[in-house]
């Protein structure tokens, strides 16, 4: 999918105290700086997702083997509807008590098919509800509505962007519908129900054609949902409208309107559209989807909406999941994501209903992410659902070709190079040709050769011109182009010769008349050497004549994400084909609805999912006593993981591609089920070792002995050998009919840093499978320099821009932090930093931009940076124009800093003259912050285009540009009562001011002061102690009493609040500026307590206490069940005595 322009998530006590004697009371000799994390960024209105305690329907569900049916949850028992029933009575409960805490709150509701406002409740994959306030901050009803009792979680909204001809072929589908108990390509997959939780689905599109189909036998007549789009094939219809972005004029059914997206259409042709002629400009090519006799069930999600957006948000995702767990779907399709930010799991809403859907027995299938070709940039780490990879197919189809014009003579290869085609613009007639001169943007204006700014002038006027893919959307190249006057544009690949059609999705589209083709790498630069022999003599000619092309199949796709998973697992699963993908919808030239019931390509991570949902029907439909697990693992374990390379020509690897390309040849048939169907060992420090276990389970009525090997293909396919650093035992196992073994697998980290990675093969007389193995090695983080210091100021590289390190390495240098210096070139186009593997060794690394104002890192320096800040690094970077070009802002790393940039000059391109401050409401240790950036120092005194950010916890108190004059935010995810685990890792700084600008000589906070400030909020190493006291107190004998001791590596750090759980279920206590507390409790019996301290850095910390409590209102001893799955305890009457 071409990128979109979408809107993103962006992701204070007081108090001076007594401190005991345990307490480090020091004197302050340098001023403490500590940070408040940026506030939310809402999209609407104010939605938070409301998580309680107990488990959801699904999750208690699933260990209760009883309640299950062929593997689905049985929502007819009574069991199942008295859970329920509880559930909305404790959400009920919960709600009113939220409502009495705060004023005007409201539960949250979106539209649905049939017009009907629905509120946003949810029991079956996720037990919670999503709310609304009527204006409060979102940080302090967050903080609020933590602590009604019954909550385990409170989470902002999140936004989710959308991630066959010769596939099918590609991998031997028709294996599958040759088997006897399949009966053939019509009837593969017949009985199963595949949803789309994507943009709709058109019951009018040929691929949806309901002859010989009709509603299964436990639906009503008509189907589900919106009748007027069901028809025997869709047998259901459902839509998820937000009321405060509703759908745009003509897009408000569930099927994909006259401005909405194909997308939905696409993907479920894939997966299970019927066999049909596809008429494609001119050409006529037969495809079906690889499970076309499957139902298919349309969940709208995305839409076009009246501000533009074609996203959706996680309250209307949860929603869809639950629909269509209820509705009894098999299998469902999820062709999106939002980036390499979550370790999923818990405290991630979404992926718990996601994870909940796939234990209730619904195989869900999810695409990898577009955001490759380098490592940590998979999206959906968790391990249980099947993420998949693109690959290269075996054709596509060219919408047209280039040919260089003039002057004579031109050689043949500057002849018919292919091009996709774009369905925008003043698009020419089929079979057309249009002939033009043309300038490439390198030469107008070299920084800005991939056209993501507007240029100045008109020098394109009436010509055609070539920009280069990468740094931005598709669109806003071709509208920057056509603004300097271009009437044709052509794009070229950065990442290979991979082409593709293109769409244009942002509100300008229709200003735009050029029109636009996308071309190879390769044929990209052949265009621009060529005129810079000829310069404006230069012309080509564009043939609108479409031609088959015999593609290169079994390549990773250059754009797949590539493993690892954030939270390090190994991820992909598995890949199938991406690239070009012929199906329905995306019909070339066609207009309004007509595009959803035509033909077309498309490519992406979106285009290779469906692939295997398609593929999962068929095996449910012929193993309906399969579990999820045993379909994931037949697809992996028999993919072919031999001869397929990445982009570059290098062996493909289990970050690539995980257990490799889907070949159904054997999938029916793989003679053991392994479990898991992969090994990923995450992080082992350098000499150390880890050991995992597999278990197999044969599925054969026989006795088979599998032999054991390793293998490694990363020196080439004709040079393969044994894996170094894993080892296998036993290396002969024999399985009986039907029986169980297990093997181990023990990984040695005794040679490089880095990824060792390659798989496991069972061979036996008649079978063989294989496993993929991935282990990541690096050295424990601080064990050499501490600090990798990014030097961006172009120095070195151009003359223009003043060298700034000294500045940097003298504060390194008094803060006795050791440190390497890495010089970025703002001019390469290749990486420049290590692999995230070296980076992991230093404690933080720090990036500064001087006064360069260049695109500096290229896309794989982000990703190893957003790798190394995954696995918990400290990433600073300081300085001007870092987030409006330095860091690239369409970027993962810069979503990640949550950055809002409103004005490029904080000043308006002026010396600062007043200092800045800190922000309002920041903890007390940040509270003098006071720099001096004027002219007469000793710094710099360029600090002329610092970026002013939306929020932030420094600011300029002069008059600004735009805003408050924010120009520093900090992001680190700290545990609490409400949220005992680390969602996002790593720890940010992002300044828009740089250390050089800081005067030291001028009475205000010096440089080093400020960055060791900086250094001590980030590694700030905190321990708590709870002390059972109440023996010290002897006349109170109902009264429990409990102390924090705190203690901090920190001069000058204390603990500002205090706040309790105290393990009963009632509310928590706080905060308090004392750290003993008083406690009441009804029963007798053993608790557990924890307890919250907020120090004057404004970090957290949890700490715990297990007691047996003998002082109660009731003596007689009676032990309080800890709440686990699905149980629900009532509250107490207590009273509570505090500030001793």
């Amino acid at each position: 999918m071409a990128n979109r322009n979408i809107k993103k998530w962006r992701p204070d006590m007081q108090g001076k105290m007594e401190m005991k004697n345990c307490l480090r009371i020091l004197v302050v000799l340098m001023l403490c700086v500590c940070f408040l994390f940026p506030s939310i960024v809402w999209a609407e209105s104010k939605r938070l997702i409301v998580e309680l305690e107990d488990a959801p329907l699904a999750r208690w569900g699933s260990q209760n083997p009883g309640l299950m049916s062929k593997g689905r949850l049985n929502f007819e028992q009574a069991e199942t509807r008295n859970y329920l029933s509880a559930i909305e009575a404790r959400q009920d409960k919960v709600l009113s008590s939220m409502r009495r805490t705060v004023s005007g709150l409201r539960m949250a509701t979106f539209r649905d098919e049939e017009n009907r406002m629905r509120e946003h409740r949810y029991s079956v994959l996720f037990n919670g509800f999503t709310v609304e306030s009527n204006g409060e901050d979102a940080d302090s009803l967050m903080e609020r509505l933590k602590k009604v009792p019954g909550v385990k979680a409170v989470y902002p909204v999140r936004t989710y962007e959308l991630s066959m001809y010769k596939s099918l072929d590609l991998i031997n589908a028709p294996a599958l519908w040759e088997d006897p108990l399949i009966g053939g390509r019509l009837k593969a997959g017949k009985g199963i129900r595949v949803a789309s939780m994507d943009t709709g689905v058109h019951r009018d599109a040929p691929m949806f054609d309901p002859t010989g189909f009709s509603y299964p036998a436990d639906y009503p007549d008509g189907g589900l949902g919106l009748k007027a789009n069901n028809n025997g094939k869709i047998i259901a219809s459902r839509v998820y409208y937000r009321p405060g972005d509703p759908p745009a004029a003509g897009d408000m059914d569930p099927w994909p309107g006259p401005e909405g997206d194909s997308h939905g259409v696409h993907t479920a042709g894939t997966a299970v559209g019927n066999p049909v002629q596809a008429d494609v400009l001119g050409d006529s090519f037969k495809i079906s989807g690889v499970a076309p006799g499957a139902w298919v069930m349309s969940y709208k999600v995305f839409y076009q909406s009246m501000e533009g957006l074609s996203t959706f948000e996680n309250p209307e995702g949860i929603a869809a999941l639950e629909d269509m767990v209820k509705d009894g779907a098999d299998v469902v399709n999820c062709s999106w994501g939002d980036g390499p930010f979550s370790t999923g799991g818990d405290y991630d809403p979404l992926d718990t209903a996601l994870l909940n859907a796939w234990r209730a027995g619904l195989f869900v299938v999810m695409s990898a992410g577009n955001s490759g070709p380098y490592k940590g940039t998979t999206d959906h780490p968790s391990e249980e659902y099947i993420s998949v990879a693109a690959s290269t197919t075996g054709g596509s189809i060219a919408g047209g070709s280039l040919s260089i014009a003039g002057p004579s003579p031109v050689p043949e290869e500057y002849l018919k190079l292919e091009a996709g085609i774009s369905d925008y613009g003043n698009v020419p007639s089929l079979g057309s040709s249009s002939r033009y001169f043309f300038k490439t943007a390198a030469s107008v204006a070299p920084d800005n050769v991939n056209a993501c700014e507007p240029f100045e002038g008109r020098p394109f006027e009436g010509l055609a011109t070539v920009v280069k893919r990468g740094g931005c959307n598709f669109d806003d190249k071709v509208l920057n182009a056509y603004r300097a006057g271009a009437d044709f544009v052509v794009i070229y690949n950065n990442k290979g010769d991979d082409i593709f059609d293109l769409s244009c999705y942002m509100e300008d589209c229709d200003e735009i008349a050029a029109f636009a083709v996308f071309t190879g790498e390769s044929h990209g630069k052949s265009l621009e050497r060529w005129y810079d022999l000829h310069n404006e003599q230069s012309e080509l000619i564009f043939n609108f004549t479409p031609f088959q092309l015999g593609n290169s199949p079994d390549e990773v796709a250059d754009f797949s994400s590539r493993g690892p998973g954030v939270g390090y697992t190994l991820k992909p699963d598995i890949m199938a084909p991406g690239v070009n993908i012929l199906s329905q919808g995306y019909g070339p030239l066609a207009a309004g609805e007509e595009k959803h019931l035509g033909f077309g390509q498309n490519s992406g991570t979106s285009m290779a999912a469906p692939h295997i949902a398609g593929a999962a029907a068929v095996l449910k439909q012929r193993h309906p006593l399969w579990s999820n697990k045993d379909i994931k693992s037949s697809l992996m374990s028999t993919a072919k993981f031999m001869d397929i390379y990445t982009h570059d020509g290098n062996p493909a690897q289990p970050l690539d591609m995980g257990a490799g390309r889907v070949d159904l040849t054997k999938a029916l048939d793989p003679g053991v089920i392994l479990d898991p169907p992969s090994l990923g060992f995450g992080i082992v420090e350098n000499k150390g070792e880890k050991t995992l276990s597999l278990s197999l389970r044969s599925i054969l009525p026989e006795e088979k002995t599998y032999h054991v090997s390793t293998i490694y293909t990363g020196d080439g396919f004709d040079a393969i050998r044994p894996l170094d650093d894993f080892h296998v035992e036993p290396l002969s196992v024999t399985l009986p009919a039907f029986g169980r073994a297990s093997i181990n697998v023990r990984f040695k980290g005794q040679g490089y840093v880095g990824d060792h990675q390659g798989y496991v093969l069972l061979e036996s007389d008649t079978h063989r499978v294989h496993f993929p193995v991935w282990a990541r090695v690096q050295e424990a983080r601080g064990s050499g320099k501490k600090v990798l210091l990014l030097d961006m100021d172009g120095s070195s590289f151009d003359e223009n821009f003043e060298d700034y390190r000294g500045y940097y390495i003298n504060a390194l240098n008094a803060l006795e932090k050791t440190y390497d210096v890495l010089d970025i070139n703002p001019d390469s186009e290749n990486m420049q930093l290590p692999e995230a593997a070296i980076l992991a060794a230093y404690e933080a690394v720090m990036l500064f931009s001087g006064d360069n104002n260049k695109e500096t890192l290229v896309g794989g320096d982000l990703d190893r940076l957003m790798e190394y800040v995954n696995d918990g690094g400290f990433v600073i970077s300081m300085g001007q124009n870092m987030f409006s070009s330095v860091l690239n802002d369409s970027s993962s790393l810069y979503s990640r800093f949550k950055v809002t940039v409103i004005s490029e000059s904080i000043t308006e391109g002026n010396l600062p003259d007043l200092p800045v401050i800190a922000s309002e409401n920041v903890p007390p240790a940040f509270r003098g912050i006071f720099l001096d950036l004027k002219d007469g120092g000793d710094g710099a005194a360029n600090q002329r285009n610092m970026d002013e950010f939306s929020e932030g916890i420094l600011r300029y108190p002069g008059r600004t540009s735009a805003g408050n004059g924010y120009l520093m935010q900090v992001s680190k995810d700290m545990l609490t009562l409400e949220k005992p685990a680390v969602i996002h890792p790593g720890i940010l700084v992002a300044s828009a001011l740089g250390l050089e600008g800081i005067n030291n000589d001028t009475g205000a906070m010096s440089r080093e002061i400020f960055l060791r400030g900086i250094f001590n909020w980030a590694f700030d190493t905190r321990d708590i102690t709870i002390k059972d006291i109440s023996a010290d107190y002897e006349n109170h004998m109902e009264m429990s009493r409990f102390e924090v001791e705190y203690s901090s590596d920190t001069e000058g750090v204390e603990p500002v609040s205090f706040r309790w759980d105290m393990g009963d279920e009632s509310d928590f206590q706080g905060p308090y500026e004392s750290p003993m507390i008083g406690f009441v409790y009804e029963k007798c019996g053993p608790y557990t307590l924890r307890a919250e301290v907020v120090n004057s850095f404004g970090n957290h910390t949890i700490g715990s206490l297990d007691v047996n409590i003998t002082r109660c209102l009731d003596k007689e001893e009676q032990p309080v069940p800890k709440p686990s799955s699905g149980s629900s305890s009532g509250c107490f009457i207590r009273e509570l005595v505090s500030g001793f």
